[in-house]
């Protein structure tokens, strides 16, 4: 069956209980959301999934085949962190040919600026290009942390078609940002994060009965 399963993540920092017990799933095609406060351990989950952080415990299977080994998932998950990750002297041909990217060069969004660096672009721009570079990755899983931070809201606007889009040709996707709104708008699945704990939910209702709206 294709889909990334995770279970029974734990997590400690020292002696407090970031993650309990958490458990996740997202199959092709679907936008999970994550909601929940700063500190809930919701980058936390995301960076345990993706490899890039050790758990105390954690089962991660991605579509049918057990990963125990850290190093083997980012070919099969491709991660977007809250901060940049691109260093600001290159042109943004370089980074295309260095993420294989080559057939976004005639993107709307990239032609006009191929030979311009990321420290001369704007920050909202080179997020946008950040996200669209991750989205069209070979991983059949993304997961974006923080994705609309920064963003103007025409941007916010494009890069939702740019997540909803990648979903509809067969990418599974899980994000958290705290621009909720956004994320409510296109989450097909919805969890929210509360004492190290992850609980699905339907009603945004929910959200105001556990603190995190108002």
């Amino acid at each position: 069956m294709k889909q990334l399963h995770v279970d029974s993540v734990v997590k400690h920092f020292f002696t407090t209980k970031v993650l309990s017990d958490v458990y996740l799933s997202c199959s092709p095609g679907e936008i999970t959301g994550i909601f929940g406060r700063n500190g809930s351990g919701k980058s936390t989950l995301l960076k345990i999934i993706f490899g890039s952080m050790p758990a105390d415990h954690a089962y991660v299977k991605i579509d049918g085949k057990v990963y125990t080994r850290r190093s083997e998932r980012p070919s099969r998950i491709a991660y977007l962190y809250q901060d940049s990750f691109i260093p600001d002297h290159l042109e943004v041909k370089t980074v295309l040919n260095l993420m294989g990217l080559h057939h976004l060069k005639d993107h709307p969004a990239v032609k006009s600026i191929l030979r311009s660096t990321f420290a001369s672009i704007s920050g909202g721009e080179a997020r946008y290009l950040e996200i669209l570079f991750i989205l069209n990755r070979p991983a059949p899983y993304i997961l974006l942390d923080e994705p609309f931070n920064g963003l103007s809201p025409i941007l916010k606007d494009e890069v939702k078609e740019l997540i909803r889009s990648a979903a509809e040709k067969g990418k599974g996707i899980i994000l958290t940002d705290h621009d909720y709104r956004n994320v409510l708008d296109i989450a097909t699945h919805k969890y929210s994060m509360r004492d190290g704990v992850l609980k699905p939910f339907k009603d945004p209702e929910e959200l105001r009965l556990l603190g995190y709206l108002p």
